[in-house]
């Protein structure tokens, strides 16, 4: 019984633990312009639901830690806006299989 009960709090604990961490992200900044804004959406949304970069600048060749909230969702659209006013999206990201999603200029 005692074992049966350690079992069942390790399993809660390790999905918990997942669950949070899919809420939570890097993203990596791989063009030569900054970005300004970092804007999330359902897939196939019509409105930019919102900003996850905060008053932060991400710079070239930088890092940064994102939270996009409760992570009752896997899949999202993201939006960099980058310093010359251009804007570069990933679609339909499953953020609960991958910790960083690198934004590169299109070539």
């Amino acid at each position: 019984m005692t074992r049966t009960i350690a079992l069942l709090s390790v399993a809660a604990f390790v999905a918990l633990a997942g669950t949070a961490e899919a809420g939570t992200m890097k993203i990596f900044n791989a063009t030569q312009h900054a970005f300004v804004a970092v804007r999330i959406k359902k897939p196939h949304a019509t409105e930019w639901a919102r900003e996850v970069l905060g008053n932060k600048v991400l710079g070239i060749g930088k890092v940064a830690a994102i939270d996009l909230g409760p992570a009752s969702e896997c899949r999202y659209d993201m939006q960099a806006a980058l310093d010359d006013g251009s804007k570069i999206e990933k679609l339909d990201v499953d953020v609960c299989k991958t910790t960083l999603i690198s934004f590169a200029a299109p070539k």
